[in-house]
C-alpha cells in the first residue's frame, strides 16, 4: 500500500467546505437580521415613551430620541447596512427610514413608522405604530407599503396635515434617503 495521494484528502475536504460555507453566510445573515429586529423593537420603544412624554406626538425624526430616549446612537444601524448610511440631524448616522411625526388619531396599530433600508435578503424589518417588528418578505413589503399609501398618506397629505413633513413622507413612501440635514434644528 504506499503513501496516501495528496489529492484524494483534499477533494473531501473542499467538498465539505462548499457545503459548510453557505450555511455559514446563512447564519451569520439571520444572526445581523435578529440584530436589526432588536434595533427597531428598542427604536420602538423609544417612540413610545417620547410619545408619552410628547402629548401622544412620534417624534419629528429618530435624532429627537438621542440620548434622553435611546441612549447608545448605535442601534440606529442595520448591521447588514454596508452602503452610504445617511445621517440624522444631530450627525448620527441612521440605516432606517422613518416616516417622521405621524399624528397618533390617524395611526393604527398596523402603520408602519420605520423600516430598514432593504440591505437583508427577500425582505426588511418593519416597525409599526404600536411597537411591534415583522419581518415582511420584499414582496409583502411593497404591497402593504402601496396599502398604506392609498388608505393613509395620500389623504392626509390631500388635507395638508401641518404636522406632517410632506417631504419625508414622500422619501418613506419611494423608500429614499430624506436628507435630514438640510432641516432647521428645532429652537432655531
Amino acid at each position: 500500500v504506499g503513501p496516501p495521494r495528496i489529492g484524494s484528502s483534499v477533494a473531501p475536504l473542499a467538498i465539505g467546505a462548499g457545503m459548510v460555507l453557505p450555511a455559514l453566510a446563512r447564519a451569520r445573515e439571520e444572526a445581523r437580521r435578529a440584530v436589526c429586529k432588536s434595533n427597531l423593537a428598542q427604536i420602538g420603544k423609544a417612540c413610545v415613551a417620547y410619545t408619552v412624554d410628547h402629548g401622544d406626538r412620534m417624534p419629528a425624526s429618530l435624532a429627537d430620541l438621542v440620548p434622553q430616549y435611546l441612549a447608545d446612537g448605535r442601534v440606529l444601524v442595520c448591521p447588514s447596512d454596508g452602503g452610504d448610511i445617511p445621517h440624522l440631524r444631530n450627525g448620527l448616522p441612521c440605516s432606517y427610514r422613518y416616516v417622521g411625526n405621524l399624528p397618533a388619531r390617524e395611526a393604527a396599530p398596523n402603520t408602519m413608522v420605520a423600516y430598514s433600508r432593504g440591505e437583508h435578503e427577500d425582505g426588511r424589518n418593519v416597525l409599526f405604530y404600536d411597537g411591534h417588528v415583522s419581518w415582511m418578505t420584499e414582496t409583502a413589503f411593497q404591497a402593504e407599503l402601496a396599502r398604506q399609501r392609498k388608505e393613509l398618506w395620500e389623504p392626509l397629505l390631500k388635507r395638508g396635515a401641518k404636522e406632517i413633513n410632506a417631504a419625508r413622507v414622500k422619501a418613506f413612501l419611494e423608500d429614499e434617503p430624506y436628507d435630514e440635514t438640510q432641516e432647521a434644528k428645532p429652537g432655531k
